[in-house]
């Protein structure tokens, strides 16, 4: 699916979600990545909201 194609079809669903992805593959969820890099150097895993994370999240 092209860009042109994807926009126009957000549009024509009047879709309000600030970002728009066009693969249906939701990835890895962060808070594992988070978990994974805090085991190996040992640190301590606590959570925060996202607002904490910025553009990251």
């Amino acid at each position: 699916m092209d860009a042109t194609r994807l926009y126009r079809l957000v549009i024509e669903q009047g879709a309000t979600e600030p970002v728009y992805h066009a693969i249906a593959d939701e990835g890895v969820p962060f808070k594992e990545i988070a978990e994974v890099i805090g085991h190996q150097l040992d640190l301590p895993i606590e959570s925060r909201g996202c607002e904490h994370f910025g553009w990251f999240a």
